[in-house]
């Protein structure tokens, strides 16, 4: 299906340390502790395996649109996204009216930051087929980078009604209903497109976070584990997993997770914050001069939450202004 190379819809996840700092939850920490260490270990055996290799197309294969597109696809695969652009335009220089290279170019665009040339390729291919899933799609995911929600969820309702299984679709619309706090119908979204496309690290990364945002800790911490199991390297995926592990009461774990996602001292840090917001001052105290040991120069934001806990400490009956949370890659 066309839209498979998708934009990453975890927008949210960006508000989430800041935002949502309530007491820690208890739910069942040891299983999960269990859970995660089993979940490391597999990763550890997958990483050891040897990767498939691209199938090359054969020699000499006549220079079709059908066929630049399979070359296309073959690049993106690759990692290789300019040669994948070139072939995309050398499969539409041959049939300009091919909807599903125009619509991967559009992707294209958006995954370099281009919106605006993303949107007259999904727009030309609306002009011809008002009906196309894909395209709809395809500006849904512009409309809501350019901050404008209601006409991205007017493009999904189009899409939806022509393609229900469309579940990048489902997972956008999942990811704007949490941006308006209407977790549920988020979640809803999500385990829509989870029944479609079980496998997606992104779908349960995002189900994970709405589950945090409502406060079902164990629930997102599931969910996370099963984004992290199908993307181990994936930073943001690590850092919500260390939320999550946290609420719970499991700190070493959490710890872990957060040294995945952004290093030693981001983690410390992020521990340091947590516990700090919770009152914890004499642990938040040590994690964040973990933190400063681990990187003095760079983290000047572990400097501002220690002078913040130690005016704390000074008076146990002051609350601590806002601190400074850190900003590793994926929060």
């Amino acid at each position: 299906m066309a839209g498979k190379k998708c934009i990453d819809a975890s927008l949210i996840v960006m508000l989430v340390l800041i935002a949502c700092c309530g007491c820690a939850g208890r739910q069942g920490p040891q299983a999960m502790s269990g859970d995660y260490k089993k979940m490391v270990a597999l990763q550890q055996q997958k990483a050891s395996a040897p990767l498939a290799k691209e199938q090359p197309l054969p020699p000499g294969y006549e220079a079709t649109a059908e066929t630049h597109e399979q070359l296309g696809d073959q690049y993106l695969r690759q990692g290789n996204a300019v040669a994948a652009f070139t072939e995309y335009e050398r499969s539409l220089r041959k049939d300009p009216l091919r909807s599903t290279a125009r619509y991967k170019i559009g992707m294209l665009f958006i995954s370099r930051g281009l919106p605006e040339e993303a949107l007259k390729e999904f727009e030309q291919i609306l002009a011809k087929d008002a009906q196309n899933a894909a395209a709809h799609y395809g500006r849904a995911t512009v409309r809501f980078l350019q901050g404008r929600p209601d006409l991205a969820k007017a493009d999904l309702n189009e899409a939806l009604g022509t393609n229900d299984k469309l579940w990048q679709a489902h997972l956008l619309l999942g990811v704007i209903c949490d941006t308006e706090q209407h977790h549920s119908e988020a979640e809803e979204a999500y385990l829509k497109a989870l029944a479609i496309e079980p496998n997606s690290a992104t779908v349960y990364n995002d189900l994970g976070v709405c589950r945090y945002l409502m406060g079902r800790f164990d629930e997102a911490a599931q969910a996370l584990l099963k984004a992290f199991n199908r993307d181990p390297e994936n930073q943001r995926i690590c850092n919500n997993l260390g939320l999550a592990l946290y609420r719970l009461g499991n700190i070493e774990d959490a710890l872990e997770a957060f040294k995945r996602g952004s290093g030693a001292a981001a983690a410390y840090n992020n521990i340091g914050y947590l516990q700090m917001k919770d009152k914890q001052y004499e642990n938040a105290r040590a994690a964040l001069e973990n933190a400063i040991e681990a990187n003095p120069s760079y983290y000047a934001r572990a400097q501002k939450n220690m002078e913040k806990v130690r005016s704390a400490l000074k008076d146990d009956e002051s609350q601590p202004a806002s601190a400074e949370p850190a900003k590793p890659e994926g929060l």
